[in-house]
């Protein structure tokens, strides 16, 4: 009878024992969740390593994984889960050790996990509704394995599998942005495709309203460069019926369309709004850089870039804004280190194989640009600008074949974008073929205008197109546009080279003079203008019109001009007409000796055949080397600004004008002179020539003449993050 009660009493204390355990348990669960949910991992690790002292349960080892996972300690969450046999056989327990995998680069072993996965290996279902219960899980898992799938394909380069997996995993589950994002972000979409992905998504998976909201969302962030007008609409309509206005991707979408019509002022209000809510954000952060850099705010980008190296060394973002800053001071050599360190980090960042280009570009060293701009191509394969960079580097060598080539590429790829316009229409001008020119340049301009972009930082286009209607002949259409650009800028040699040499044909002398002045006036040092105020000058002084055609005001200029001529002047030391127009003041134009010596010049300069066809002009000194065009990232594109830059401008075998080498930007001109000036004025026309007589002009000199003593060299140490 003892016996026995010593028996009920063991078993007694023993189920006491196991209940108190099993109390504590419980309690480390409680203490294990509370702490991992208030991301204190530290207690949660703690805890939950008791748990699995404590009681070795499958579910309780996933938690621990999922914990080691968030401490990035993904080679102990991987042996965790791989070494329990009930583990390995859990989708969830797969998916988990498949993000260990990406984490770890080990493309090979996702693959194979992701295949055996997907051939339906069995899987303890009773455990993963646990997990999903328990953890909050979505049961969608096929999607996410095709994601990881994607991204292993995507880091092997084999971006036509790659993409297959993404669009997979979008159709199985709408809510995966993560895949539409990657697709757009490294470019594995045309703009056909991206159109279609939209149409062949799964929507009746939702109701009707929650598929135009995702349908609008997703569209917003499609190509700008295509969807111009579908984008205008779908903004107004999250605006409208949604109310949202104020989103991040909203308003980068927002950002992302005016920098491609070149309204940088108006982006940077967007980007400052948003870098209030958003301050590290990268995406905000890459395109803040960009717009800086468009309007030479060289002291915010210095700033930017030091706070970015202190908080982010190891970010590919930072050191592309780094390059920013000296691509803006004009330091090539450095901004090129920096380009490339950031496409060293990220190999996939488009923004910083641009950047690397434009770079050499820049300084004339086009071979080594073209090898830059064929790696984008393969990185960068879904969007048309390095085709279009591949062309235009070709036009600078007079590959005139090849340029065609890679151009045309671009324009299959991308119809409207005016800049392809642009070199095509510049290829067509140098091969003789005008009336493809002015299709092509008449086009590019019907675009800018369809954007409501300002014409006036499009004048290259402008001056093209001029050029080209007066090689076939028609000067009126010619003048026409090219009195357009003069109207629209304060200064511009291309367009008062243009008028000079239209009103030379036109004999009209006295015009021509003043078109040479106002063109030398902004370039000391362009010789076909010189060579062509010559011609006006010497012309209207041996000619010897009747008197009575002739006002007094014309016969006194007339003696003077031809006065200082026999005194030996050079021609472009001529005093301006209003100058000599003050001389006349006060003078008795009978006290005017008028020379009727004849011009001793054998050479008749005036000849229209002689003039429209250079090739026999023997004032036509230099001719141009190529397609001239700012490279610029501008700016298009999701997270790829690569804006269209500046056309290219001709000034060719026929046009008054020094023979020059192409500079290209980041996506346009940097205008504001002052060292990091935040002022609000309209920068200056990209087009201005700085006087340095570099013509023909794609975007003009695309920086602003910044001294030596006004910049400062970024004393940044690279040796953490190289």
């Amino acid at each position: 009878m003892s016996r026995r009660k010593q028996v009920q009493k063991k078993a007694t204390k023993s189920d006491s024992k196991q209940i108190q355990l099993g109390n504590v348990i419980d309690r480390c669960r409680d203490w294990r969740d509370s702490s991992f949910s208030e991301k204190q991992y530290e207690s949660a690790y703690f805890w939950g390593e008791q748990l699995l002292s404590l009681k070795d349960d499958p579910l309780d080892r996933y938690i621990l994984a999922d914990i080691m996972y968030s401490r990035e300690e993904y080679r102990q969450c991987e042996s965790l889960l791989i070494s329990n046999t009930i583990l390995k056989s859990s989708s969830w327990s797969q998916y988990l050790i498949g993000l260990c995998y990406v984490k770890l680069e080990k493309w090979e072993l996702l693959i194979e996990l992701v295949n055996s996965f997907s051939k339906g290996r069995k899987s303890n279902t009773d455990l993963d509704i646990e997990i999903e219960k328990r953890c909050g899980k979505s049961a969608k898992l096929s999607a996410k394995f095709s994601h990881l799938r994607g991204i292993a394909y995507l880091n092997q380069g084999l971006k036509e599998n790659a993409k297959e997996n993404f669009i997979d995993a979008i159709k199985q589950d709408l809510n995966c942005f993560e895949s539409f994002d990657m697709l757009l972000s490294n470019y594995l979409l045309n703009a056909d495709e991206e159109r279609s992905i939209i149409k062949d998504l799964p929507f009746d998976q939702v109701t009707t309203f929650e598929a135009d909201f995702i349908k609008c969302v997703y569209t917003s962030r499609l190509t700008k460069y295509n969807n111009v007008e579908l984008i205008k609409n779908t903004h107004e309509i999250l605006h409208d019926s949604y109310s949202l206005t104020k989103g991040r991707l909203v308003q980068l979408g927002k950002t992302e369309l005016l920098m491609i019509q070149r309204d940088y002022f108006g982006a940077i209000k967007i980007l400052d709004e948003l870098l209030i809510d958003f301050p590290y954000n990268m995406d905000v952060l890459t395109l803040y850089g960009l717009c800086l850099q468009e309007l030479s705010k060289t002291n915010q980008l210095f700033t930017l870039g030091h706070q970015l190296v202190e908080l982010f060394p190891k970010h590919h973002v930072t050191w592309y804004i780094v390059g920013l800053y000296y691509f803006a001071i004009q330091k090539y050599i450095d901004a090129r280190f920096y380009f490339e360190k950031s496409t060293k980090i990220n190999p996939t960042f488009g923004h910083g194989w641009i950047g690397y280009g434009h770079s050499f570009s820049l300084e004339k060293e086009h071979d080594l640009a073209i090898s830059i701009y064929s790696s984008a191509s393969k990185v960068l394969s879904g969007i048309h600008l390095p085709n279009l960079y591949l062309g235009m580097e070709h036009a600078c060598l007079n590959h005139w074949k090849l340029a065609k080539e890679f151009l045309s590429i671009a324009y299959s790829s991308c119809k409207s974008d005016p800049l392809v316009f642009n070199e095509l229409g510049f290829v067509y001008y140098k091969e003789k073929q005008y009336d493809m020119a002015v299709t092509y340049f008449s086009e590019g301009l019907r675009i800018i205008q369809d954007a409501k972009t300002p014409l006036k930082k499009w004048s290259p286009s402008l001056c093209n197109l001029g050029h080209s209607f007066r090689q076939l002949g028609k000067h009126p259409e010619a003048r026409k546009y090219f009195e357009q650009v003069a109207e629209d800028l304060e200064s511009c040699e291309s367009a008062y080279s243009g008028l000079a040499l239209i009103c030379v044909i036109e004999a009209k002398q006295s015009e021509a003079i003043k078109w040479c002045h106002k063109a030398l006036a902004i370039n000391r040092n362009n010789v076909e203008c010189q060579s062509l105020l010559e011609m006006a000058l010497l012309e209207l002084a041996s000619s010897q019109p009747k008197t009575e055609h002739l006002t007094e005001q014309d016969k006194f200029l007339n003696a003077r001009i031809k006065s200082h001529l026999l005194d030996g002047q050079e021609a472009e030391d001529i005093p301006l007409l209003d100058d000599l127009m003050a001389d006349m003041e006060g003078t008795m134009f009978t006290d005017v000796a008028i020379e009727t010596e004849e011009d001793t010049h054998t050479f008749n300069p005036f000849n229209k055949s002689q003039l429209i066809d250079m090739d026999h002009n023997p004032f036509a000194t230099s001719r141009p080397t190529g397609a001239n065009t700012t490279k610029s990232t501008g700016q298009v594109r999701r997270r790829l600004n690569f804006q269209p830059s500046s056309p290219t401008n001709i000034f060719d075998d026929d046009a008054p004008v020094r023979n020059g080498n192409p500079s290209h930007s980041l996506f346009g001109r940097a205008t504001d002179h002052s060292f990091g000036s935040d002022n609000n004025l309209e920068p200056a026309s990209p087009f201005v020539s700085d006087g340095s007589g570099e013509f023909p002009m794609r975007s003009g000199s695309l920086f602003s003449n910044v001294q030596d003593e006004d910049v400062e060299d970024m004393d940044i140490d690279n040796s953490e993050s190289d």
